[in-house]
């Protein structure tokens, strides 16, 4: 029973870790090769909503922050030039009564570039995956929510390897524990 307790600890505190420091906000835009784009949200409840386009998605969510509000539109663009925009990223953080809202959408091209905005930051698409990852932090030096914000494009679903190894070396586990207690017997 007590290793039994030790591996459930072990297992736990190996998933914490993987979530990044407390308090920590991760936003990560996947960008499917076959149908619209998805997003996963950790460290806060948060809201998606399609975007105006099949290949947009917007995702949603408050923090208590006395920060002003900011606006800021990331172009990723593609080889050989780096002229045409692949995904465009806007992040939208208004302020009010302490509370900053984000509305972060995530917008992706179909067959063609999408239309330059009229002030952008441009980043370079290039391998590896993550092309796009920034990171905020508050204004306020008593508040301080680190705001990770990744996009995965044009992905061919495959699973990680290291999702793999946990699968693996949870089933070998699983599989030595049943062995055991059949020796035991």
């Amino acid at each position: 029973m007590k290793q039994w307790l030790l591996l459930v600890a072990f297992t736990a505190g190996v998933l914490a870790l993987m979530g990044g420091p407390a308090g920590a906000i991760t936003v990560s835009f996947f960008d499917q090769t076959d149908g619209p784009p998805t997003a996963t949200v950790v460290g806060v409840p948060f809201t998606t909503t399609p975007g105006s386009t099949a290949e947009s998605l917007i995702v949603g969510f408050q923090i208590a922050s006395p920060d002003p509000a900011f606006l800021v539109t990331y172009g990723l663009t593609e080889p050989p030039l780096f002229t045409d925009i692949s995904d465009t990223i806007e992040i939208n953080a208004t302020a009010a009564a302490g509370v900053l809202t984000f509305t972060i959408t995530f917008t992706s091209d179909s067959e063609s570039s999408l239309p330059r905005p009229v002030l952008f930051i441009g980043l370079p698409e290039t391998a590896p995956q993550p092309f796009f990852s920034q990171t905020f932090s508050t204004v306020n030096p008593a508040v301080t929510i680190p705001l990770s914000i990744s996009a995965f494009s044009d992905l061919n679903v495959v699973p990680e390897p290291t999702t793999l190894l946990f699968l693996g070396t949870g089933l070998a586990g699983l599989g030595g524990l049943r062995f055991r207690r059949g020796r035991a017997l």
